[in-house]
């Protein structure tokens, strides 16, 4: 598979991430979303192979993630928080589309496996039959964003 650099702005948000190891997952509605982290998330390498799949299918990988600033007073540090880090990513696009069929089987293979937190309101059934009849890679991760953030 060949790759490409691509830059954080030209992907369509929002886009959903999965982690190293591809057992997590997660929703970004814009950039900061992204690219604003816990020190101690950054120190333990959550950007290491973070794969990215944006709202028309586009596939990135994080190559690289450099910290290019703090967020906030204080050198953005927080007694609750820690300290929240400007990230900046190089990322390598992927020449292929993910297919549609792919995401939605990551996607309900990840909510299979971590199904206390996606079952947590009682509608993980329902989610899976959202997923399944979706016709597009946007309909699909816009609908789980908002799920997402109103979780957290």
């Amino acid at each position: 598979m060949e790759r490409d650099n691509i830059s954080i702005e030209e992907l369509s948000f929002p886009i959903v991430s999965f982690g190293n190891e591809n057992n997590s997952i997660y929703f970004s509605r814009k950039i900061d979303d992204l690219t604003i982290c816990s020190s101690v998330s950054f120190n333990k390498g959550y950007y290491n192979g973070l794969t990215l799949i944006d709202s028309k299918g586009i596939n990135a990988v994080v190559q690289n993630a450099v910290k290019v600033d703090t967020i906030g007073p204080l050198w953005g540090f927080s007694l609750l928080k820690g300290q929240k880090l400007k990230i900046h990513l190089e990322l390598n696009k992927l020449k292929d589309i993910t297919p549609l069929n792919e995401l939605k089987d990551k996607i309900i293979k990840i909510f299979n496996n971590d199904e206390y937190f996606w079952n947590s309101d009682g509608e993980l059934k329902d989610k899976i039959e959202f997923i399944n009849k979706a016709r597009s890679h946007h309909e699909i991760i816009d609908f789980l964003t908002k799920i997402f953030y109103k979780k957290n």
